[in-house]
């Protein structure tokens, strides 16, 4: 079953949980935003507040830089754990800040961003540190791409997550 052979390791509350991100702090002038609802390990729905990428409508925000496994159509090794963390750091109702990089949207119409948590805590840097995300680079966009980078081949070398399951 696929479930059973890819668990986690660690129940939510034994995950490291760093105040701030050490690689990638929360850039002045990030925007404020709500999550309005998840959709999978990478997507959510935010609604912007105040000036920034996003509008004050909901927008379906694809995380910029990662790529979670796949929940919907054929579900991946270790997809659903993924979107259990996403919903984890990301609670509807929670603030988050956003930043964007050269290209806005995705060949989907979603909105590229990177996210922090009302901790500073780099929601991308999280998911690839516990092994939830692999790095994904959607050119021309390169924030945060070269630490990300880093961060997955700690990720790896320790066997975390979707490194030791799948």
């Amino acid at each position: 079953m696929l479930l059973a052979s890819c668990g986690t390791g660690a129940a939510p509350q034994e995950r490291e949980q760093p105040a701030a991100s050490a690689l990638l702090p929360v850039p002045r002038g990030a925007q404020t935003a709500r999550v309005v609802r998840h959709v999978d390990g990478d997507t959510v729905v935010l609604r912007g507040d105040g000036p920034g990428p996003l509008a004050s409508r909901p927008t379906r925000v694809r995380l910029l830089q990662v790529d979670t496994p796949e929940v919907y159509g054929e579900q991946e090794c270790f997809g659903p754990q993924a979107s259990q963390r996403t919903q984890e750091l990301l609670p509807v109702g929670a603030s988050v800040r956003v930043q964007a990089d050269v290209h806005r949207q995705d060949r989907y119409g979603r909105t590229l961003l990177l996210l922090w948590d009302a901790q500073g805590r780099s929601i991308q840097e999280v998911l690839v540190h516990g092994g939830f995300a692999r790095v994904l680079h959607v050119a021309p966009n390169d924030l945060a791409l070269e630490e990300l980078t880093a961060v997955q081949q700690a990720a790896e070398q320790a066997h975390r997550g979707l490194w030791a399951a799948c």
